[in-house]
């Protein structure tokens, strides 16, 4: 009888240790040895490249992976403000199924800027930007019957065929009002295109938990958590659905990500030192979550001087306006190590700030 309630004892005590499984919980990753994260990109496939090769995974003269077992995180916005969305979104998927065979990993999130071209907002895209789209649609319509290399150049490895309109009334609308050369972009962006359907909602999430750091584009606060019967069944809950409107399941984004207080959008912790009060709010949150999470990475608000961490570095804020068509700023990147190291990497200095924590 003591041997079964201490078995019982050990079950219910020390399983949590050991979090849950990828596949009830497929947005949490055990620690690596080394994750590096890369900010906002808006479409500015050098500076990519640029961030890339000082975070260590690109190789520097060819669009290949060397950053071996690597984790890598870019925390969304890789479209809007430049002109080399299609560009940027063909690397990191290409680095993706390199990393996987070098035993590393890329994930990408949603920022808020892939939720508005899939609304239809394109206020901020970019003349050369559309009219890539609108050529890329047009040649990777006859990748079947390309060389291999060719389509790998022209970027149709991401492209999954055209949809047009059908009995969509919204998209129909919204075609009638665009320029022609805008078209293949929102038929390829817009919420139930192909390629935010099969591209997008296959390969995003909006939330992601590496180890002990919990990424997201602009936020995650207290208020999301609530609602379901855990955490983890909320954080599931907001991928699900992020990538169901991708897919056009839905045809609103879903609540918790946009307004001021949405998790692809809220600026509360992007502004230089925070109060006590939001530092406090934020420790709580990190609490509440699966795991034993020590800080939040995130990106969308430019940070002028670079990189910077806030509340005891229970957050850092990763996005230096590095595209051409925000700041051009050098690039830096987050380094997050195995042994609790936290740096700032950039071209210039290698290490521009560590702490352990």
């Amino acid at each position: 009888m003591q041997k079964r309630v201490f078995s019982l004892y050990l079950l219910l005590n020390l399983l949590p240790l050991y979090g849950e499984s990828t596949e009830s919980s497929p947005f949490i990753w055990p620690m690596p040895k080394r994750i590096v994260a890369v900010g906002d990109l808006h479409g500015d496939i050098q500076a990519t490249r640029q961030a890339l090769r000082v975070a260590g995974v690109l190789h520097p003269k060819r669009d290949e992976w060397v950053g071996e077992e690597t984790f890598l995180v870019q925390v969304g916005d890789q479209v809007d403000r430049g002109d080399d969305e299609l560009e940027v979104m063909t690397l990191l998927h290409n680095l993706g199924k390199q990393a996987q065979a070098a035993g590393g990993r890329v994930e990408v999130l949603v920022g808020n800027h892939e939720l508005m071209s899939a609304q239809g907002n394109f206020r901020y895209a970019t003349e050369g930007a559309m009219k890539k789209f609108q050529r890329w649609s047009s040649a990777c319509q006859f990748k079947g019957l390309m060389p291999p290399f060719f389509s790998r150049h022209l970027g149709c490895d991401i492209y999954h065929g055209m949809q047009d309109c059908g009995n969509d009334n919204i998209c129909t609308r919204r075609m009638e009002k665009l320029g022609p050369q805008a078209r293949a972009r929102y038929l390829a962006l817009r919420s139930g295109g192909t390629f935010a359907s099969k591209f997008l909602a296959e390969e995003r999430k909006a939330i992601l938990i590496v180890g002990d750091t919990v990424f997201v584009h602009a936020g995650l606060l207290q208020k999301h958590l609530k609602g379901e019967i855990s955490s983890t069944e909320a954080i599931n809950s907001m991928n699900r659905d992020v990538a169901a409107f991708l897919r056009g399941d839905s045809r609103a984004p879903p609540a918790k990500t946009w307004g001021n207080d949405g998790i692809l959008w809220t600026r509360k912790f992007s502004k230089g030192d925070l109060c006590k009060d939001t530092c406090k709010q934020l420790k709580k949150t990190l609490r509440q979550l699966p795991g034993s999470v020590k800080r939040m990475v995130v990106g969308h608000s430019v940070q002028r001087g670079g990189i910077s961490p806030a509340c005891d570095a229970a957050v850092w804020r990763i996005d230096v306006g590095l595209s051409k068509g925000v700041l051009a700023t050098p690039p830096q990147v987050l380094e997050i190590n195995q042994d609790g190291n936290v740096k700032v990497l950039s071209k210039s200095v290698k290490a521009l700030e560590e702490c352990r924590i």
